[in-house]
C-alpha cells in the first residue's frame, strides 16, 4: 500500500507539460458512472498557483513510489470549486471536466504504484467483478508507458487457460499476460485485439494453445469465442483448442 503522504497524483498542462499541482491522495475521481464532470478533492495538495481560476487541457497523472508516471487521464478543464485557492492546503476541491468510471481502479493503481513487481496471474486474486477495472489499469498503464498496441513477447507460442475466463475482462487479462507478460496488454475488445494483431515489432507468427475452451464457452458463450477465433485467424494466428 502507498503511504498516504506520498504524492501519487499530479496535475499537468498537456501542452506545456508544466506541473500544476501534486497531491498525496485523491477522492471523487474514481467513481461509478459515465466518467463525466465531477468534484474531485486533492488531499495534501501543493504547488497549486493561487492566482489561477481555471486550467485548460489538464492531464491527471498517476505516480508510483519513485514519482514516476505510470498512468494518465485527460481531464480537460479544471477549476477550483470555491472562491479561493491556497498554495498548500490539506484538501483542495476542484471541478474536473472528466472522471474515471471504474471506482476500483483507485485501489488497483495504489497496488501498482507500490513498487512491488507484478506477478503472472495476479489479477485473479481480485474479485471477478473488478476484472474490468484491472483491465482498465492495464490498458492505461500500457499506453502511458509509451508501448503500442502490439506483441512484445519474444515467444511465438502462448498458452491460454480457458477455465480462468469467467468474463470478457478475464479473457483479455489472460491473453494480455500470455502474450506480453505480467501486466501486459493485448486488447480489451475485438477491435483492440485486431489492432494488436495487425501491428508490432514482433514478426514471427503467433501460435495459441487454448485449453479448457469449453469452460470459456460456458462462461462467455459460443458467439464470443467464435468471434475471437475468427478475428485471430483473420490475422494469421494459429490456434489449437482443447476441451475438458
Amino acid at each position: 500500500m502507498v503511504e498516504k503522504n506520498l504524492p501519487v497524483f499530479r496535475l499537468v498542462d498537456e501542452s506545456s507539460r508544466e506541473v500544476l499541482g501534486l497531491a498525496g491522495d485523491i477522492s471523487g475521481f474514481f467513481v461509478a458512472g459515465e466518467g463525466g464532470p465531477g468534484i474531485v478533492t486533492l488531499v495534501g495538495a501543493n504547488q497549486i498557483e493561487p492566482s489561477r481560476r481555471k486550467w485548460d487541457d489538464v492531464e491527471l497523472e498517476v505516480l508510483n513510489f519513485q514519482r514516476r508516471m505510470i498512468g494518465a487521464y485527460y481531464v480537460g478543464r479544471v477549476a477550483p470549486d470555491g472562491p479561493t485557492v491556497s498554495c498548500d492546503v490539506d484538501e483542495l476541491r476542484l471541478r474536473f471536466n472528466a472522471t474515471c468510471e471504474y471506482p476500483e481502479a483507485e485501489e488497483i493503481w495504489r497496488h501498482w504504484a507500490s513498487g512491488r513487481e507484478l506477478e503472472m496471474g495476479e489479477w485473479r486474486r481480485w474479485p471477478s467483478n473488478q476484472y474490468d477495472a484491472w483491465l482498465h489499469v492495464v490498458q492505461n498503464a500500457w499506453f502511458s508507458s509509451g508501448k503500442a498496441a502490439a506483441r512484445y513477447g519474444a515467444s511465438g507460442s502462448v498458452l491460454l487457460d480457458g477455465s480462468k475466463m469467467v468474463n470478457a475482462a478475464a479473457f483479455y487479462c489472460e491473453l494480455g499476460e500470455a502474450v506480453n507478460g505480467a501486466g501486459g496488454y493485448f486488447g480489451s475488445n475485438l477491435d483492440a485485439l485486431a489492432d494488436c494483431l495487425s501491428a508490432g515489432p514482433v514478426d514471427a507468427p503467433l501460435n495459441i494453445y487454448w485449453e479448457h475452451v469449453d469452460a470459456t464457452r460456458a462462461a462467455l458463450g459460443d458467439r464470443f469465442v467464435e468471434s475471437v477465433l475468427s478475428t485471430m485467424r483473420e490475422y494469421g494466428v494459429v490456434i489449437r483448442t482443447e476441451s475438458g
